[in-house]
C-alpha cells in the first residue's frame, strides 16, 4: 500500500519493471517468449548478420563485467584479508572489502567491456527490439 501510486516514478527513472517486484500481477501483460539457444540465433544471424553481432557483442561484454567483478570482490577480500586483529574483525573487513572492490571491479570491467567490444557504438534495446520482432516472427512467442 505504502507503494501506490508511486509508479511513476520507477518509469521516469526507467526501472518500471521494478514495480511488478511489489505486484505480481503486473507482469501478466507482458509477451512471453519461448527460450532459445544457440541454433536460433545461427538462424537469426543469417536473417540480420549486424544484430547478431551486437548480440554477441553484448554478451562478451557482460561477462567481461561479471570477471571483473568477481576479480574485484577476490581482491578486496585478500587485500583485507590481512589486516590485524580478531577473526571476527577479518571477517568483517574481507566482506566489507570484497563487497567495495567487487563493485570497483564490476565498474571498471563494464567501462573496459565497453571499449574492448565496441558496445558503447551498441543501441542495446534496438538491438533487443530487433531480435524479439524475429523471434515472434518465427514462432518464439508463447500464446
Amino acid at each position: 500500500r505504502r507503494w501506490r501510486g508511486s509508479e511513476w516514478v520507477w518509469k521516469m527513472v526507467g526501472m518500471s519493471d521494478m514495480v511488478a517486484l511489489f505486484n505480481p500481477g503486473a507482469w501478466k501483460d507482458k509477451e512471453r517468449f519461448k527460450p532459445w539457444g544457440p541454433k536460433e540465433m545461427e538462424r537469426f544471424a543469417v536473417v540480420n548478420p549486424q544484430a547478431a553481432q551486437n548480440i554477441q557483442a553484448l554478451k562478451n561484454a557482460g561477462t567481461i563485467s561479471a570477471l571483473g567483478g568477481l576479480g574485484g570482490v577476490g581482491a578486496g577480500a585478500a587485500f583485507f584479508m590481512n589486516r590485524p586483529g580478531t577473526v571476527n574483525g577479518r571477517l568483517f573487513s574481507m566482506a566489507l572489502g570484497g563487497c567495495a572492490w567487487g563493485i570497483m571491479g564490476f565498474l571498471v570491467g563494464t567501462n573496459a567491456a565497453s571499449l574492448i567490444t565496441g558496445t558503447y557504438k551498441i543501441n542495446p534495446m534496438k538491438t533487443h527490439a530487433v531480435f524479439t520482432d524475429w523471434w515472434r516472427a518465427n514462432g518464439g512467442a508463447v500464446e
